[in-house]
């Protein structure tokens, strides 16, 4: 697929480096990470993501141990670990579910993964104030 879905981007947690963002499934080296890829693809039908409705849970259940599921709050400053999977947790040893990253505490890593996260959100603000009372 060669759609363009802002908020997707590959990371690699055993080295740092620049997070890229993902144009094609070709851009991600993992089997599940491609198979993930074409899941949010084909849910999002040209939309830049899916619509929360679109996703059932337990279809993510295959990558649930290797996902985070995050909300933005306080006005696009600062992220919240909805959910972590326990593989993160596991090779992080800390499960900061519910917390926010300036609850964990700012470290440089932290503040890339913020601004990460803050800057794929900011194309959907619009969306979310249109459809704020439809869900």
């Amino acid at each position: 697929m060669s759609d363009d879905h802002l908020g997707l981007h590959s990371v690699s947690l055993l080295e740092s480096q620049t997070l890229q963002p993902v144009r094609q499934t070709s851009d991600l080296l993992h089997p599940e990470l491609r198979a993930l890829y074409e899941f949010w693809c084909q849910k999002s039908q040209n939309r830049l993501a899916p619509a929360r409705k679109d996703i059932d849970a337990l279809e993510l259940k295959r990558w649930l141990p290797n996902i985070q599921l995050v909300d933005v709050v306080g006005g696009y400053i600062d992220i919240r670990y909805r959910v972590i999977g326990t593989w993160i947790v596991e090779r992080f040893g800390v499960d900061d579910t519910g917390k926010t990253i300036m609850e964990i505490g700012e470290t440089e890593y932290t503040k890339e993964v913020r601004k990460e996260f803050l800057t794929s959100a900011k194309p959907f603000n619009h969306i979310k104030s249109l459809n704020l009372f439809t869900h």
